[in-house]
């Protein structure tokens, strides 16, 4: 009877303390921590800050080129976690690029993804999984 009851008591202590994986995204979006990707081909560093919610583009000669905020510019809704985050910063690859420079594809910790024009920072929404 008493291995019984410390086995309910530790049950009890440890289903109280485990978080699900629901909650290990929400708590990981608590501390974002800053992306940066470097274009190969403009040499455009894109950097994400430590917000996780803003995105800047810098010339190879270090001018500002633009300063976003991407999740809030095209009115993005919370999906999956109350505050949705930066996770990666990638070039685009399939983006059609004649006369551009391209698109840069932002990634939140809620799988929602935005994609980015390198020369204004223009979002639009590519999509939630």
């Amino acid at each position: 009877m008493i291995r019984l009851i410390a086995f309910l008591v530790a049950l009890m202590v440890t289903s109280a303390t485990a978080e699900t994986p629901a909650q290990a995204l929400e708590n990981s979006s608590r501390s974002p921590i800053p992306r940066i990707f470097k274009d190969p081909g403009t040499g455009i560093i894109f950097y994400s800050e430590s917000d996780g919610r803003h995105v800047a583009a810098i010339s190879p000669d270090g001018t500002l080129l633009w300063h976003r905020a991407p999740f809030t510019d095209i009115h993005l809704e919370p999906y999956r976690t109350t505050h949705p985050v930066i996770v990666s910063l990638s070039r685009l690859s399939d983006a059609p690029t004649k006369g551009h420079q391209g698109f840069i594809l932002v990634t939140f910790n809620s799988s929602q993804r935005v994609i980015m024009d390198f020369k204004k920072g223009d979002s639009s929404f590519m999509g939630q999984d």
